[in-house]
């Protein structure tokens, strides 16, 4: 089946690259659902023995999402006939949303082997009078619960911020200041973030992190 294809289409797939000087790896899936990752760990496995010291790279989801996204992936949450039946993914009313979370890690983890957990989310999209504000989940939980699993894991994390906005035309995303671009920056790497990967639309916002501080730019 699609797992058996792995074999065959991983590395006709990496030998366009491999040798060029700039491969450094491969971008594979953008957050996946849990169901997803007994794939995912076998187009890992192929691709680490064909590219042996490379970066398979797999970006997950914050953890508010919904528990169809949580098992099926991001595009369950547009489709209503996906239920989801995994009950640890369920909307706990008596805890902490975010415990949900650690059967998807543990998956990342054990299921996918994962070299690194990647994931993003974009605390000041919208924010004031009328409008959700993600700064609480996105600044605080989600790098102290990943910075605690990375300490029972030893699997590193890493995070893309917003800094831009407005992507795809619309409006009502709004674009961070460079104050809170910087708040961003600095809480992650308080908590052990690896690398903060900014998704910039202003080059002149751009120009002005570079000067202060290296950081990569999605």
């Amino acid at each position: 089946g699609k797992l058996a294809d792995c074999s065959s289409r991983v590395p006709e797939e990496c030998e366009l690259f491999l040798k060029h000087p700039a491969f450094g790896g491969i971008s594979f899936w953008d957050e996946p659902g849990y169901d997803a990752l007994e794939g995912i760990g076998a187009a890992k496995r192929v691709f680490d023995r064909v590219c042996p010291n490379k970066t398979f790279y797999v970006n997950m989801y914050p953890y508010y999402i919904s528990p169809e996204q949580y098992q099926f992936g991001y595009w369950a949450g547009l489709r209503t006939e996906c239920k989801a039946t995994i009950p640890e993914f369920a909307v706990r009313e008596d805890g902490r949303n975010i415990e949900r979370y650690k059967k998807l890690y543990e998956g990342a983890v054990e299921i996918a082997k994962l070299d690194l957990f990647s994931y993003d989310a974009y605390p000041f999209t919208t924010l004031g009078e009328g409008g959700e504000t993600g700064v609480h989940e996105v600044l605080w939980e989600m790098p102290q619960y990943l910075q605690g699993m990375e300490k029972k894991y030893g699997l590193p994390f890493w995070s893309f911020l917003q800094v831009g906005g407005q992507w795809e035309g619309r409006k009502e995303v709004r674009v961070s200041n460079l104050g809170e671009t910087w708040l961003g920056v600095s809480v992650g790497f308080y908590n052990g973030i690896q690398i903060d990967s900014l998704s910039a639309k202003d080059r002149r916002k751009r120009r002005k992190i570079r000067k202060r501080n290296r950081v990569s730019f999605g």
